[in-house]
């Protein structure tokens, strides 16, 4: 590699290749910036010959086991995992395993904490995972269960009830079939399959696992793509077990399309298997024993089963399952942890390594607990005993004919009739409210009184009788089910009226004498969609979207692979015009609008009217730049940023252009006008970069790299002179003039004395470390601008002397 010869670069961009073998960087010791997202690394072991990062980009690569970053993480660096923006080391859209995800969301110093504990216990698997058993109701799922646990179960015709929410069988052994002598204890999840039972399968079904679809071979009762889908989005990269079960053969269609669907969803491992389940010990007993074979080779195969996690963690797992308790306290665990028989010379497990063992052992499903101050001292154990009481309020004919609405003795009395204790039924009235599972919210108007949105009518109030000033929507090629009930749980706190259905609610909030009114409403033609109608004025409308925003988002990051497609109406008069008569308008993609002002476009084509609109005027009053931290706006304040503009900027000379007479060749000109305003405003942003690291570079003693004082004085100088005529530029056009012919001929003048070896900006740059950057940063920024002033672009010799700085 030409890199090799360059034992002295620093910084260094390889994103976007498609580069898997990273070897050839161990001869660049020097570099303390490194970016190499989106490619395909799996291997981190080239970082060893590379100690002074302080910037390292990995994020989008197929990266599992981070061992490799602990002395970076030992120097200091931050560990970062969003998706844009941020410093340290940046690791979003890798498979993290080593350590486990829920550790590395902690940060650098759990991390640490981690492999401490790897280091001081030592490491083993823990050889076990979930078998999730899916399926529309009356399929099997709870006779697969049975049939696993005891093949001699008895098979009757029918079930005479559904399950009813999940039930869980903790350790049916599986042969490990590549380590002789190990069983592997799977957990197995039945999961009901009633409609309403499904908004709460996204709080257990998880990746990691292996999935058993049970079906019954006829097609009006097995939604396939729901489930690829929900398991798609939860839990990608999973094997995944179509079981045909044909009970009533006169009713059975076709065999199952398993290429068609392995096609449709690439990153499931789908495989299918018949077994009429009520003959496994007679004519289908081969088949029974070819699905539990491929059960057992799955589960083998499971990254999670054979990870290496603290030896201790294990001795955790068994002493809370030894329990037998429904829950147990936080101080319960604790004493468990500290109380560990260790080796004589082994160091006691502290608090917080306790909670890394805690949060790995939720992720497997041995256990559940929240963070909420309400509920952070309990640690629940026992699966069935919990889903049990929250299912019971889903399922209850009453709360459903009462379209969602029951009180607090209701659902107590429900509870009482399966003994639950006073201080149990109070914990689970929490669980089924905000920010747990929100299932339901307490009416502001009347104590104890709650509301289930996933029962509540399908029919909308009436029209609603505003006119929007801001149009948002989120869109979705999948929405999992209860997502929008869960939306109006959080939003509940501005709901107008109780105006409230199935599928929207309308929304307001008075502040500063002011009010803004929503109305949000889940949409399924032409696609799926949560859209948003606005009515107040700028300030209000801004504030009600980050609202709704900020709740929405939370939600979203129960679903990591879940694809949501940001939009904001058309601002063109044909879509206001749509707007106003109740119709939809055009909505334009955040991701495309972010694209185009990432490459110096500041207009956007509406495909209704296609007129060209002004991004400033579509972004105009929609996002304040203090609340996009963590949504996708915070992007595009990043671009502008980057670019030196904001979207007043944008908006301003838009308008400008707007404002110029109707004719063709105007509009061309006005369209000029703006794209040069923009372009000096680059410029002027770049030179204040070199003037700025200029000034930095006055307070140290440069003259050993070839820049005297005096050098670096005369370049500042040249540079505030050439920043001086670009501002005199920038005023000629917004003043509507041409920029003068004096103008333009210092700033070719301030080009053309780069040529010379002995110029001092040119010695200057060449001393500081990364002036080269900045100066051909700088040169190629003026080059856009040369262009529409008719100037002469930077000189060939100029432009070569830079980049060889």
């Amino acid at each position: 590699s030409f890199l090799e010869s360059l034992p002295g670069l620093t910084s260094l961009d390889l994103s976007y290749n498609q580069i898997q073998d990273y070897s050839f960087l161990e001869s660049l010791p020097g570099l303390t910036s490194l970016n190499l997202s989106s490619n395909q690394i799996q291997d981190l072991s080239f970082l060893e010959s590379l100690p002074g990062l302080t910037s390292l980009d990995l994020r989008n690569n197929h990266i599992q086991d981070f061992s490799a970053l602990l002395p970076l993480l030992q120097k200091g660096l931050a560990l970062n995992l969003e998706d844009y923006g941020g410093s340290g080391i940046m690791l979003f859209g890798n498979p993290i395993t080593t350590p486990p995800l829920e550790v590395v969301e902690k940060g650098r110093e759990a991390v640490l904490l981690y492999f401490e504990q790897a280091d001081v216990f030592g490491t083993a698997p823990l050889y076990e995972s979930k078998v999730m058993i899916l399926g529309q109701g009356g399929a099997g799922k709870t006779t697969l269960a049975q049939l696993l646990l005891d093949p001699t179960w008895e098979v009757k015709k029918r079930q005479d009830e559904s399950t009813l929410g999940v039930v869980v069988h903790k350790n049916r052994p599986f042969a490990h079939q590549a380590q002789e002598g190990v069983n592997i204890q799977a957990h197995l999840w039945d999961f009901g399959g009633q409609e309403v039972q499904k908004m709460l399968h996204q709080f257990f079904i998880t990746q990691d696992c292996l999935y058993v679809i049970v079906s019954d071979k006829r097609s009006e009762n097995t939604n396939f793509h729901y489930w690829f889908q929900i398991i798609e989005l939860l839990g990608p990269n999973c094997p995944v077990v179509v079981l045909e079960n044909p009970m009533e053969t006169k009713h059975v269609n076709e065999d199952f399309d398993l290429y068609s669907f392995r096609g449709q969803y690439q990153r499931l491992q789908i495989s299918a298997r018949e077994v009429n389940l009520k003959y496994i010990n007679q004519r289908a007993q081969a088949d029974w024993k070819a699905f539990t074979n491929e059960l057992a080779q799955h589960l083998s195969g499971l990254e999670i089963v054979n990870r290496e996690v603290p030896r201790v963690w294990r001795q955790i797992r068994d002493g809370l399952q030894a329990m037998k308790a429904k829950y147990i306290t936080l101080d319960d665990y604790y004493a468990l942890v500290e109380g560990l028989a260790l080796p004589p010379d082994t160091r006691k497990m502290t608090r917080e390594e306790g909670q890394q063992c805690l949060a790995y052992l939720k992720s497997l499903g041995d256990l559940t607990y929240f963070e909420d101050r309400e509920l952070a001292h309990l640690i629940f154990l026992d699966h069935n005993w919990l889903t049990d009481g929250l299912y019971y309020i889903l399922s209850d004919g009453e709360i459903k004919d009462s379209s969602g609405r029951f009180t607090r003795a209701q659902a107590y009395a429900k509870w009482d009739a399966k003994e639950y204790s006073e201080v149990e039924k109070g914990m689970l009235i929490q669980l089924l409210l905000k920010d747990q599972y929100d299932i339901c919210y307490e009416t502001p108007s009347q104590k104890d009184e709650f509301i289930t949105p996933l029962l509540l009518p399908a029919g909308k109030p009436g029209i609603w009788p505003h006119t929007p000033s801001l149009t948002y929507q989120y869109r979705y090629p999948f929405v999992p089910h209860g997502l929008f009930s869960r939306l109006i749980v959080r939003l509940n706190a501005r709901i107008e009226d109780e105006k409230r259905w199935k599928t929207g609610v309308w929304l307001s909030h008075t502040a500063q004498g002011q009010t803004t009114r929503a109305e949000v409403e889940y949409v399924q033609h032409p696609e799926a969609a949560f859209e948003l109608r606005i009515c107040g004025e700028p300030a209000g409308s801004q504030e009600m979207l980050q609202f709704i925003d900020h709740e929405l988002e939370n939600l979203h990051r129960d679903f990591r692979n879940l694809k949501v497609t940001r939009k904001v109406a058309c601002v063109c008069d044909v879509c206001k015009a749509e707007v106003k008569a109740g119709n939809r308008p055009f909505y334009h993609s955040l991701d495309n609008i972010n694209g185009r002002l990432a490459n110096r476009k500041y207009t956007v084509e509406c495909q209704k009217s296609h007129q060209d609109v002004s991004i400033g005027q579509i972004l105009q009053d929609v996002y304040k730049e203090e609340a996009a931290k963590g949504t996708q706006f915070e992007a595009i304040f990043h671009t502008l940023k980057e670019m030196g503009m904001s979207i007043n900027q944008i908006n301003n000379t838009n308008n400008n252009q707007s404002s110029a007479t109707s004719s063709s060749s105007s509009k061309a000109k006005a369209k000029n006008e703006v794209s040069i305003e923009i372009q000096i405003s680059q410029v002027i942003r770049e030179a204040g970069k070199v003037k700025e690291v200029l000034t930095k570079a006055q307070q140290k003693d440069l003259s050993n790299k070839g820049a005297t004082a005096e050098d670096l004085e005369y370049a500042l100088e040249d540079v505030e002179e050439f920043e001086s005529t670009l501002q005199e530029a920038q005023q000629d056009k917004e003043q509507g003039a041409d920029v003068s012919e004096g103008t333009k001929s210092r700033l070719e003048g301030f080009w053309n004395s780069l040529q010379e070896e002995e110029a001092p900006l040119r010695k200057a740059l060449q001393a500081i470390r990364k002036g080269r950057d900045y100066g051909v940063g700088l040169a190629r920024t003026y080059n856009s601008l040369a262009t529409n002033l008719g100037l002469t672009p930077v000189p060939e010799l100029a432009l070569k002397a830079l980049e060889k700085l």
